[in-house]
């Protein structure tokens, strides 16, 4: 059980990043992915280590507890996953323009999940099909106060999310 859970935790995860990294949506009669209307943005697996020499705009992604089990229906499983995505903005030269690529990025990024409802659930690290999907639920978004005069603390926010996976 726990390399099943191990295994479907990284592809859970992964299949996260690589939706993030390539979903495209329309904006302002644009369709583009989060990267292409953010220019520069960074989009990884984990929460950065350094903050001080982070490239910005940057999204880092951490699972937040073990998965919870429960019995829905008809002896499936249905396994549950909480995970937080951390956005890091700034680099401009005025609060403006950074207050606005953070709102923008976490609105963004919220309205893609909350529209999506599902997500392909990919084996990583191959990406080439899926044959499963997982459930949205419960998005949240929030800005997070600065906590030092560090850039890339000024101008950050979290989405906390579920993601749901049955199995047999």
């Amino acid at each position: 059980m726990t390399v099943s859970v191990s295994k479907d935790l990284e592809n859970i995860k992964q299949s996260l990043v690589y939706f993030l990294r390539h979903e495209q949506y329309t904006k302002g009669g644009e369709t583009k992915t989060l990267k292409e209307f953010f220019q520069g943005l960074v989009v990884e697996h984990a929460f950065p280590d350094n903050l001080e020499n982070l490239t910005l705009p940057f999204i880092g992604i951490e699972f937040n507890t073990e998965p919870s089990v429960s019995y829905p229906t008809f002896g499936y499983k249905l396994n549950e996953y909480s995970f937080s995505i951390y956005g890091f903005c700034g680099g401009h030269d005025s609060v403006g323009l950074n207050r606005l690529q953070r709102d923008q990025l976490m609105n963004d990024i919220k309205r893609l999940l909350e529209e999506k409802e599902y997500l392909p659930y990919y084996e990583f690290p191959d990406f080439s099909s899926s044959s499963e999907d997982l459930e949205v639920t419960d998005v949240n978004a929030r800005t997070i106060e600065p906590t030092s005069p560090v850039q890339a603390e000024r101008w950050r926010f979290v989405i906390d999310l579920t993601l749901k996976k049955f199995r047999n």
